[in-house]
């Protein structure tokens, strides 16, 4: 089963835009708190995102927006009891 897409993710997922833009904004050297203004979201949001999403090579928007797509769309185990 996947997850609902649509209304009630809108809000909650970072769209490709803002990766893009906090990976330019990170690649300037920002820190996270600032980045998190500047994009209107929460600083653990900004910190979760690059946890997540870095990889060896820095952060790269396609990458990460392709990662979190791919996690979001796993299906969910069933519970035999």
């Amino acid at each position: 089963m996947r997850p609902r897409r649509g209304r009630g993710l809108k809000g909650r997922c970072l769209s490709f835009a803002e990766r893009e833009q906090l990976g330019l904004l990170r690649a300037a050297g920002m820190s996270m708190r600032a980045i998190a203004t500047q994009l209107g979201r929460s600083p653990s949001t900004i910190s979760r995102e690059l946890r997540r999403n870095t990889e060896v090579g820095g952060y790269l928007a396609s990458s990460a927006h392709a990662m979190a797509y791919h996690r979001a769309s796993r299906p969910s185990l069933r519970s035999w009891r």
